[in-house]
């Protein structure tokens, strides 16, 4: 038992949160966790990552998305990667992180993302879609009166051409 006397407001309101309602909102991943597909199984685990909407009514409302990147013991796994991978490239070019190494550099970069319900139990609302904010890449806009800042490379430093031979980037490599 726990003693909760005093802790608590006795007039306080109950929350009635409803789930965010099917549309397209501005918001940025805030969390991201490697976690279990599932607690009662051994089904691989997945990308969690935790959006939260940044304008309008719905503003500071949480929404979660589950990437399922690593998947085991499921049926129609290649199909469950391919969807995976699909989701996560969207979530990398609209962020304008392209390779990142870990995913807190998804963190804190306004997307256009659409939420609907999911297909299997609609009275649950998932991440449909996300987009850069005006197809930008991932970058949100200066605030006026400020210099325009550029946009991040979409090519990585080096390539590799398809004759082997090995090309920089045309700009000057930054020092940390």
């Amino acid at each position: 038992m726990a003693n909760i006397g005093g802790h608590y407001d006795q007039n306080a309101e109950p929350n009635e949160f409803d789930q965010l309602a099917a549309g397209t909102y501005r918001a940025k991943i805030i969390e991201s966790d490697v976690v279990e597909i599932s607690e009662k199984s051994d089904k691989g685990r997945c990308l969690k990552l935790t959006w939260q909407v940044e304008t309008g009514p719905s503003d500071g409302r949480l929404t979660w998305q589950r990437i399922n990147l690593w998947p085991k013991n499921m049926d129609k796994i290649e199909k469950v990667t391919e969807i995976a991978n699909s989701q996560f490239a969207s979530i990398r070019q609209a962020t304008g992180k392209i390779a990142p190494q870990d995913s807190v550099e998804l963190h804190h970069i306004p997307c256009m993302i659409t939420v609907g319900p999911q297909k299997n139990n609609p009275q649950y609302n998932e991440v449909k879609a996300v987009k850069a904010i005006n197809g930008g890449g991932g970058q949100a806009p200066a605030p006026s009166g400020s210099p325009p800042r550029s946009s991040p490379p979409q090519a990585t430093q080096r390539a590799v051409q398809p004759s082997g031979e090995v090309r920089t980037a045309p700009w000057p490599r930054r020092s940390a």
